[in-house]
């Protein structure tokens, strides 16, 4: 038997890291692997496919394990290592986040896993000089892969200049998120005189500017109806000022989703054109829908997809046409958008399992010997604020201080 291990959020939102864990696991069961998943959080399971685990939850991975004290890491460490068959043989432990991948490598020296880190994310600012060299070293071991070869040099920029052919990646696949069907929300889409739509998480950077610019065209076509769909979900502050921004043009009606999946595709199709950043923009552009994308880093517009195998990370600086610019050309004067490379949506599952396939062979690696980080090295140099945490878990036991935490959180409005 050959366990694999994953370890991520599958509750109370939607994005594509829950979506590609989802289909990471499905393809590892249709291979033969036994797949442990430890959930980091409760609540409602949007992802079918994630929501036989949901009755578990290891909430303290999402907390970074230098913030308790030995004793107690080693405690919760005992606790996953008792959901897994260490007679397996061969274990692999992936992780996607700062934090995860923190557990993941001590776990992996507990038991002598091999421990794959694919970095789900765009940028992360707790990825920085205090614990880089962790990061320097899963690369060099080629253990470490980003959604892009770009992602990957951005994230190291700071610190050492990475040749191309050293910046590993992989293809987080989160694209297959549409389904033929109907439902509430899709029923309740009027088509205005232009109707636009954003896919995706709606506190992401580049949606402010998505808003104000769709304000500002409304402004100016004040004849017109505009109605624009977000099939997205976000905090609840952040759909409140949304609603804020939108609610001040009498010519706009506006529809937001919240957290849904699959999204239907007919409720796609009433759109004119779509806005939309990272993978999200692939889903609208490969079904021929004409699609802008958006700089995921500061929220600037990249310009149409015209080819679902080209990554649509970053703008060019050189760019001096402006969003609305964009929105003009499909919206007023009809440009068409001729997409390159679609993939039927039929075919999306095949094309997944052979990238998947593929990054199986990279984690099996036989070249590659079995090698851990002594995290001790950074555990010494964490933040004042992880300093005051260890000190509640312990003088008060992890359960009252992430209450303590959740209270303060509240009281303070702060995430910590």
């Amino acid at each position: 038997m050959k366990t694999y291990i994953m370890m991520f959020g599958i509750a109370n939102f939607i994005s594509g890291g829950p979506i590609y864990g989802c289909n990471k696991i499905n393809f590892l069961k249709e291979r033969g692997w036994n797949v442990i998943l430890f959930p980091t959080n409760q609540g409602k399971v949007y992802i079918d496919g994630l929501k036989e685990y949901s009755n578990e939850c290891y909430s303290f991975i999402h907390r970074n394990p230098f913030g308790f004290p030995k004793k107690v890491r080693n405690k919760f460490l005992k606790q996953l290592i008792k959901k897994i068959d260490l007679n397996s043989e061969e274990i692999i432990i992936e992780t996607g986040t700062d934090f995860t991948a923190y557990w993941g490598e001590l776990l992996a020296k507990e038991i002598n896993a091999k421990h794959v880190i694919y970095l789900l994310d765009e940028h992360n600012e707790r990825i920085n000089g205090d614990v880089i060299d962790f990061w320097k070293f899963k690369r060099l071991r080629r253990e470490l892969f980003c959604i892009s070869p770009i992602v990957m040099k951005k994230y190291f920029e700071k610190y050492e200049d990475i040749k191309d052919d050293e910046c590993y990646s992989f293809k987080a696949y989160c694209t297959n998120s549409i389904k033929d069907y109907e439902n509430e929300f899709s029923k309740k889409i009027k088509k205005g005189d232009y109707t636009i739509g954003i896919v995706g998480r709606l506190e992401k950077v580049y949606v402010n500017n998505i808003i104000n610019t769709l304000c500002k065209f409304s402004k100016d076509h004040s004849d017109k109806k505009i109605v624009i769909c977000l099939f997205g979900g976000a905090p609840s502050n952040t759909i409140k000022q949304i609603k804020n921004m939108l609610k001040k043009y009498k010519n706009i009606t506006y529809y937001i989703s919240g957290y849904m999946w699959p999204i239907p595709l007919n409720a796609l199709k009433k759109c004119d054109l779509f806005i939309s950043g990272a993978g999200s923009a692939r889903i609208t552009a490969n079904i021929n829908i004409p699609t802008i994308a958006m700089d995921v880093y500061n929220g600037k517009v990249i310009g149409f997809i015209e080819d679902c195998k080209k990554p649509y990370l970053v703008a060019n600086l050189n760019n001096k046409k402006s969003l609305e610019t964009y929105i003009n050309e499909v919206l007023l004067y009809n440009k068409k958008i001729i997409v390159k490379n679609n993939i039927e949506l039929d075919k999306y599952w095949d094309i997944i399992c052979e990238e998947f396939d593929k990054q199986l062979e990279k984690c099996l690696n036989k070249d590659i010997n079995k090698e851990y980080y002594d995290l001790e090295k950074i555990f010494s140099n964490f933040s004042m604020k992880n300093k005051i945490y260890k000190g509640f878990v312990f003088l008060f036991g992890y359960r009252f201080s992430e209450y303590l935490r959740k209270i303060y959180c509240i009281i303070f409005n702060k995430n910590i």
